[in-house]
């Protein structure tokens, strides 16, 4: 018994790993998402290309954590 429970503590471990992770990348998105889009920070200091590139980036990078 005391095994098991040692074995799905690390699986447990390994899981939480991965669900922060994909939560960080999840707030990363959602802070560069916001950034394009303040007039104070990115939206007027980045052309259109790059904002485009960036967009591009953010929407592939959601739909690899979906």
């Amino acid at each position: 018994m005391l095994k098991d429970a040692e074995d799905f503590a690390e699986e447990d471990k390994i899981a939480k790993e991965k669900i922060d992770a994909k939560n960080s990348l999840d707030s990363y998105i959602l802070s560069i998402k916001s950034q394009i889009d303040d007039e104070e920070k990115l939206k007027n200091k980045v052309s259109e290309d790059d904002k485009k590139t960036i967009e591009d980036a953010v929407k592939e990078a959601q739909d690899w954590i979906s």
